[in-house]
């Protein structure tokens, strides 16, 4: 893709980093919510059976 790596190019792991991770706002919350939704119904039905 052409990027550096940070021993080559100062300030690339954060370019990487702002260009790919960035998500939008409230997709996050989103996320933590579905997935904490998720381990909770597991947790529910591990409890059921043992």
């Amino acid at each position: 893709m052409g990027h550096k790596t940070p021993e080559y190019q100062a300030g690339a792991a954060k370019i990487t980093l702002d260009r790919y991770t960035h998500v939008l706002p409230g997709e996050l919350e989103r996320a933590r919510g579905l997935l904490d939704a998720f381990l909770s119904e597991r947790l529910r039905e591990e409890a059921q059976t043992s």
